[in-house]
């Protein structure tokens, strides 16, 4: 056992298959040929140049609050049925435009999300409208 060393087999793996690799990129993406871009011109090639956009930012919330609105929403989507969650595919992005279609309204209501519409209570006297004394509609009230 602790003697001489097992005679152990060599194991190897031949990739004969072609290559799916697209090689179209391989030298921009070669530190070599950036390195020797940068040795000549002084500069980092631009891979991709930005316009830069100004929007009005003022409106937005800061980050924690964006992460903790997000959290949130998550947290109240895990708590749906999973039933109804299956329906969304499991997406909450996918909750608004459930809940925006009437037809769902039915599997809502009996699976305890959405709560019954209360109808207005109807009155005893029916409400006229008032009148001029030749009996025309008084628009002034």
């Amino acid at each position: 056992m602790f003697g001489l060393p097992e005679k152990r087999k060599r194991s190897q793996l031949k990739c004969e298959d072609p290559s799916l690799t697209d090689q179209s990129m391989k030298n921009a993406c070669d530190i070599n040929h950036i390195i020797d871009y940068y040795s000549k011109t002084g500069t980092l090639p631009h891979f991709k140049e930005k316009v830069p956009r100004y929007i009005d930012t003022t409106q937005l919330p800061n980050l924690m609050t964006a992460f903790d609105t997000v959290n949130h929403a998550k947290t109240l989507f895990a708590e749906l049925p999973p039933k109804i969650r299956k329906l969304m595919d499991n997406n909450p992005a996918n909750l608004e435009g459930f809940l925006l279609d009437r037809e769902n309204h039915d599997m809502l209501i009996k699976a305890g999300v959405l709560s019954t519409p209360e109808k207005p209570e109807a009155s005893a006297e029916p409400v006229k409208a008032p009148l001029e004394k030749d009996g025309s509609l008084n628009e002034e009230a």
